[in-house]
C-alpha cells in the first residue's frame, strides 16, 4: 500500500511520519494521539484540506488536495490540549462552580439579614413618625390658639384704625442702617427692573417687625430721610430689628412712597432705586425712616418726560406695560422707565385718587396714590421746551422755501390720508438745491429725523439733476397712512432750498403711454449702441468715445453699490452711504441697509404682543407673551374676568361670536 508523508505542527513542534494513503482521518488522529497524548475529540486539524473538515470516516486519498498527493507530502497544524490539561481544566471548572454556589448561598443569607434589619428599622421609623405627628399636632393646636388670639388683637387694632385713619406704624431704620443704590457691587444689581421700579430690598429684620405688628400686604411705606447724626452702633445691636416710634409731624421733609421687592438685604443694608435716592437727597450710607401707610387707589396721573426723545416711541402703550413695575406714584417723583436699552425719566406732575364711599366714588386731590389693581388714566405732557424747533405743515402739492446754516436742520410734516386700495398712489418728496447741499430725511415715528441712520427711515443725500427725491409708494411695507416728519439738513456749508410734496397717480392713460415708450425703447435697443460704464446709459457707438471721455470727468460710479452720481458727490457718498453704524443688536451695517435691518431683521425690533397689542422687542416677545397670556382682562361683552389666552375661546363659545 502506498505511503504518504505528513508533517503536523503542534505547539511549535513538527511531527513527521508516514501513513498509508488509504487510511482514514480517524486513524490519522489516533496516530497523533499516540504522539501528543491529545484525545481525538480535542483535536482540530487546520490546513489538512481546503474548506470544511470532512468526517473521520473519510479516507485520506479522497480528501487530500491533488498537489499534496502528487508531492507525497502534506503539511498542516493541529490544535488541542493533552489529557492531563483537560482533566485539570475540568477540576478547575468544578471547583469554580462549587465556589460560586457557596458565594450565592452566603449572599442569600446576607440578603435575609438585611431584610430583617430593614424591617426592624421601618418599624422603629414608623414609631418615630407617629411620635413626631403627635408632637406636630400638639404644636399646630397651640399655634392655632395663638393665631386666633393674634387675629382678635389685629381685628381690634384694625377697628381702631378705621375709627382713627391717621393712626400709622412707623419703622425707623436707625442711624447704623445703611442705604445703597443697586450698584454692581451689591446683590440688587441682579434684580431685573429694580432701577425702573419703586421697590425696596430690605433686611429680614424688617419682615419680623412687620409680622409682629400684623401689617397688611401688599406693604406700602412712606420714606423720609433720617437726619440724625450717622453714629455707627455696636455690632451687638446691629442685628436687632427696627424700632417702633410715634410719628413726628413737626418737621416737613421730602417724601416718597415705595413697596417691597424682597427681604434679602444684609442685616444693616437697604437697597433703593437710584431715582428714589436722588429725590430724597440720600447718599449711600444715610439712614431712612419707613412709615407704613395705606394709599388710596389712583384714577389719574399726569407725567412729563424729561427727554425730547420720548416723543419718538409709542408712549401710551409703553407706559401701560412699564408702570406694572410700580406700586405707587407720589407727586413730584421723577420715575425711571426703560425702553430698548435706554432709560427715560418722567416727572409726576399730577395725581388724583378715588375714595370709595357707600354711595358712589368721588375723586379728590392727593399727593400719592396706589396704582395696583385700579383703572388708571395716564396723560403725557409734552416734553418739548418752549424754544424747541417747530414743524412746518406742508400740504400735498405745496412747495415751501427755506435757508439753513451749515449742519443745521429745518423740520416739516405732512399727513397721508386713507385712500382706496385699488388705486395706485405714491407721494414724492423733493428738495431742490438753490445753493449749498441740503439733504433730505423722513420718518413716520421720529418727530425730529436726522442724518443718524437710527433717526430716519428714508434718506436722500445724492442729487440727480440738482434735485433729491424720495418716493413713498404703496409697495413699500413701511409706508402707511398717517403723519410723516421731514428734516432738511445742510451738509457742511449753508444752503437754501425749496421743498415740495406731490401726490402721484398711475392712471390707465399713463400705463398706455408707458407701454408705448417701452416699445419704442425696445426698438432703440436694436440700434448700434453701447452701455456707458460711467452713467449706465445707452450711447450710440459713433459718439461713444467722446461721450465716455466727458462722462468720466462728470460722473462717478460707486464700486460697492453701483450708484451713479456727479463726481463732486463721491467723497460725501463714501462718507455717508458706506460708513458702518452700530445697531442696538450689535450688528455693524451701512447707512442704506440699517433702516431696513432695524425694521424687518433686527432681533431688537419692536413687534406687537398677540394678547395686549403692546410693542415689545422681537427677542423678548416669547417670554412676554407667556407672561401676558396668563394675565386677566374683562370680556368686552359680559365684563367677566377671563385670562387673555382664553378670551377668544370664551367669546366664541359663550357669545357665539367668531
Amino acid at each position: 500500500m502506498a505511503q504518504h508523508h505528513f508533517i503536523i505542527k503542534w505547539k511549535g513542534t513538527d511531527y513527521d511520519f508516514d501513513m498509508p494513503i488509504e487510511s482514514t482521518v480517524h486513524q490519522l488522529k489516533q496516530h497523533m494521539e499516540l504522539l501528543t497524548n491529545v484525545p481525538i475529540n480535542y483535536q482540530k486539524l487546520i490546513g489538512l484540506v481546503k474548506g470544511k473538515m470532512p468526517g473521520d470516516h473519510e479516507t485520506l486519498s479522497s480528501i487530500l488536495p491533488a498537489t499534496s498527493l502528487s508531492s507525497g507530502t502534506t503539511r498542516c497544524m493541529m490544535m488541542g490540549s493533552p489529557v492531563e490539561e483537560v482533566d485539570r481544566m475540568m477540576v478547575d471548572e468544578v471547583m469554580a462552580r462549587d465556589k460560586h454556589e457557596q458565594e450565592m448561598e452566603e449572599e442569600r443569607r446576607r440578603a435575609e439579614e438585611r431584610a430583617r434589619l430593614m424591617a426592624i428599622q421601618m418599624e422603629e421609623e414608623r414609631q418615630r413618625r407617629e411620635e413626631r405627628d403627635r408632637i406636630m399636632r400638639e404644636r399646630h393646636e397651640a399655634m392655632r390658639l395663638e393665631n386666633e388670639a393674634r387675629q382678635r388683637e389685629w381685628e381690634e387694632r384694625r377697628t381702631q384704625q378705621e375709627v382713627d385713619p391717621s393712626a400709622s406704624v412707623r419703622l425707623e431704620l436707625t442711624a447704623h442702617t445703611l442705604v445703597y443704590s443697586s450698584s454692581p457691587a451689591h446683590t440688587a444689581s441682579s434684580k431685573p427692573h429694580f432701577e425702573t421700579s419703586d421697590k425696596l430690598i430690605l433686611p429680614p429684620s424688617v419682615l419680623e417687625t412687620v409680622m409682629e405688628n400684623r401689617l397688611t400686604f401688599p406693604l406700602t411705606f412712606k420714606i423720609t430721610k433720617d437726619n440724625s447724626p450717622p453714629i455707627l452702633a455696636p455690632s451687638s445691636s446691629i442685628a436687632n430689628p427696627p424700632i417702633l416710634s410715634t410719628v413726628d409731624e413737626t418737621s416737613v421733609q421730602i417724601e416718597t412712597h415705595a413697596g417691597v421687592l424682597e427681604f434679602t438685604a444684609p442685616p444693616v443694608i437697604a437697597f433703593m432705586p437710584f431715582w428714589m435716592m436722588k429725590k430724597l437727597g440720600l447718599d449711600e450710607g444715610d439712614g431712612i425712616i419707613l412709615e407704613s401707610v395705606r394709599l388710596p387707589k389712583g384714577s389719574f396721573v399726569k407725567l412729563k418726560p424729561t427727554s425730547e426723545e420720548w416723543e419718538d416711541i409709542p408712549a401710551q402703550e409703553l407706559l401701560e406695560n412699564k408702570l406694572r413695575h410700580y406700586q405707587s406714584l407720589t407727586l413730584g417723583d421723577t420715575i425711571a422707565i426703560q425702553h430698548r436699552g435706554q432709560t427715560f425719566q418722567l416727572e409726576v406732575l399730577q395725581v388724583q385718587a378715588v375714595v370709595e364711599t357707600s354711595a358712589n366714588d368721588q375723586q379728590r386731590g392727593a399727593t400719592a396714590i396706589s396704582i395696583t389693581d385700579c383703572d388708571l388714566n395716564v396723560e403725557i405732557d409734552s416734553p418739548f421746551r418752549d424754544d424747541a424747533p417747530k414743524h412746518v405743515e406742508v400740504d400735498l402739492g405745496e412747495t415751501v422755501q427755506g435757508t439753513l446754516e451749515a449742519e443745521h436742520l429745518s423740520y416739516f410734516t405732512f399727513v397721508v390720508s386713507n385712500w382706496p386700495t385699488d388705486t395706485q398712489l405714491s407721494i414724492q418728496i423733493s428738495v431742490a438745491s438753490q445753493s449749498g447741499d441740503p439733504d433730505l430725511f423722513i420718518s413716520s415715528q421720529i418727530h425730529y429725523p436726522a442724518r443718524d441712520p437710527m433717526r430716519h427711515t428714508w434718506a436722500s443725500t445724492v442729487a440727480k439733476g440738482g434735485i433729491k427725491r424720495i418716493t413713498l409708494s404703496q409697495d413699500d411695507p413701511r409706508f402707511h397712512p398717517g403723519r410723516y416728519y421731514i428734516a432738511v439738513q445742510a451738509y457742511k456749508t449753508a444752503a437754501s432750498f425749496s421743498l415740495s410734496v406731490e401726490l402721484l397717480e398711475s392712471s390707465s392713460d399713463n400705463e398706455n403711454v408707458l407701454g408705448t415708450s417701452s416699445s419704442s425703447s425696445t426698438s432703440s435697443t436694436q440700434l448700434d449702441v453701447q452701455i456707458c460704464p460711467h452713467c449706465a446709459k445707452e450711447i450710440p457707438r459713433n459718439v461713444f468715445p467722446m461721450h465716455e471721455a466727458r462722462c468720466a470727468r462728470l460722473n462717478f460710479v460707486c464700486p460697492q453699490c453701483k450708484a451713479v452720481m456727479p463726481a463732486d458727490q463721491k467723497a460725501k457718498h463714501l462718507e455717508l452711504a458706506h460708513a458702518l453704524y452700530p445697531c442696538e443688536c450689535g450688528a455693524q451695517l451701512e447707512t442704506d441697509v440699517l433702516p431696513l435691518h432695524k425694521e424687518f431683521e433686527c432681533p431688537r425690533r419692536l413687534v406687537k404682543c398677540a394678547f395686549c397689542n403692546l410693542p415689545v422687542p422681537f427677542d423678548e416677545r416669547s417670554s412676554h407673551q407667556t407672561d401676558c397670556s396668563s394675565r386677566t382682562a374683562n370680556c368686552p361683552h359680559c365684563a367677566k374676568i377671563i385670562m387673555r389666552r382664553d378670551m377668544k375661546t370664551h367669546i366664541i363659545a359663550v357669545h357665539r361670536i367668531d
